[in-house]
């Protein structure tokens, strides 16, 4: 039997060729001086990491299990580097995933809604945040493919049959278990997909999900708690509770920067000898911050959330070396306004904020068109199971780095944004092709019509 594939719309193979050219060319930005561009602070555990894998064959930090980082990216780039240890390699690669997102988010559109499914790939796309981490050395774009693929999987299983709903629960499984292997916050992000499938009374396959993502992480639990004795997946979420969103509530009490309080912590947390003994003091401590003052908790941890929301155009030329930002940009923005804030920020150098206006403008139009299509799915009556599915993953992404809180972790909630942003196009082009057809052509007995009213 022979298998038909349908080619890809002419449109969008120029739309993903466009997509790959841009990766690259930022790439070739970076290739100039690699250890700034393509390496951020977090890159250099993961080199360090990866490189302990390949050398010794074990995943520790100075002589110590690693608990902290999951292993899914340092395994990554270890896999890599057999053929390179240069970073270009692992960003090159990570293009192709995110290239290949794009065309996921599109498939994923075109097949629920078809008249937006182009604006949702061009926004994904060109989507700045999207193309700037992907040539870093981050785990930021492979975790985003895995994101948009499980969304996809999700979606085909929405369209299956009972009995064909299996190869896909266990697709699901291995996808989320990779997530988690990228990132441990997945282990909070994936009861979103279960509860998705449970609501769909897909309880057979939500139970094949669970137990594929069981067998796959169990290991690690076990590995943690014989080499470490820690029963748990990482210690990042115990580290970061202190260390990042208990610091916003401490910083304002005492009345500091972030910056001040947070080496604060860092100096608390060095006087432990082991990550394990440093996360139990960190998880208690920023317990007991948290749990004294809640909603104020709450309030500064939403007020930094606004951070993720930011542009990343200027990260984005950063990759061709242009000076741009500064520690005093935020303090000018407040005491002398935001033109002066602005001339802070790109050093007097006009050019580079005229460049970063095409990116700033796309990124507000998909924001725009994301929540039209949110209004637009509320007023028709139409927010399904897998909307809402969208919606609370995109606010889970947004919501969740709290004190954290930066551009970079808006890649995995930029498919969303694209998505949803595809739903309010094509709200808004129906509207407007409705309207065409009300009023009809219009012949000069119209056009007077129109012009004595």
């Amino acid at each position: 039997m022979k298998i038909h594939i349908a080619p890809l719309p002419s449109h969008v193979q120029s739309i993903l060729a466009a997509a790959l050219i841009l990766r690259l060319l930022v790439l070739c930005g970076g290739v100039s001086d690699t250890s700034s561009r393509l390496l951020e602070p977090d890159s250099k555990d993961y080199v360090s990491l990866a490189a302990n894998l390949t050398d010794t064959g074990r995943y520790e930090r100075d002589g110590a299990p690693e608990v902290f980082r999951a292993p899914g990216y340092p395994a990554f780039l270890a896999a890599l580097r057999v053929a390179t240890d240069s970073p270009i390699f692992p960003c090159a690669v990570q293009i192709i995933f995110d290239v290949a997102a794009c065309f996921l988010v599109w498939r994923i559109a075109r097949a629920r809604y078809p008249h937006g499914a182009t604006a949702a790939l061009l926004l994904q796309a060109f989507s700045a945040v999207s193309v700037v981490y992907a040539t870093k050395v981050l785990s930021d774009s492979i975790y985003a493919f895995f994101v948009v693929l499980l969304i996809a999987v999700l979606a085909d299983m929405d369209d299956a049959q009972r009995e064909r709903g299996y190869p896909a629960a266990v697709a699901a499984g291995l996808v989320i278990a990779i997530m988690t292997y990228l990132r441990a916050i997945t282990l909070i992000y994936l009861y979103l997909p279960l509860a998705y499938l449970v609501a769909r009374k897909r309880f057979r396959e939500a139970g094949v999900t669970v137990a594929i993502v069981i067998l796959c992480v169990a290991p690690w639990y076990i590995r943690n708690s014989r080499v470490a004795d820690y029963p748990h997946f990482s210690t990042v979420a115990s580290i970061n509770l202190y260390r990042y969103n208990a610091c916003l509530l401490l910083a304002r009490n005492n009345a500091v920067s972030f910056q001040q309080q947070q080496r604060a912590i860092d100096g608390e947390l060095g006087r432990f000898h082991s990550d394990v003994d440093a996360a139990a003091f960190a998880r208690n401590a920023g317990r007991d911050a948290i749990a004294g003052q809640p909603l104020r908790y709450v309030l500064l941890h939403l007020k930094a959330d606004v951070n993720n929301m930011l542009p990343a155009a200027g990260e984005l030329v950063k990759m061709f070396g242009l000076r741009i930002g500064g520690n005093d940009t935020l303090s000018v923005l407040h005491s002398h306004g935001l033109i002066a804030g602005v001339r802070t920020y790109v050093h007097g150098n006009w050019s580079i904020f005229i460049l970063l206006l095409p990116a700033t403008a796309l990124l507000f139009v998909s924001y725009g068109l994301a929540a039209t299509g949110c209004v637009s799915l509320i007023w028709q009556r139409r927010m399904g199971l897998f909307e809402i599915f969208l919606v609370l993953s995109l606010a889970y992404f947004l919501l969740v780095p709290g004190g954290a809180s930066h551009p970079r972790f808006r890649v995995p909630a930029a498919p969303f944004i694209a998505l949803l942003a595809g739903i309010g196009w094509q709200w808004l082009s129906d509207k407007q092709y409705r309207f065409r057809r009300k009023i009809g052509p219009l012949t000069p007995t119209t056009a007077e019509v129109a012009l004595d009213e």
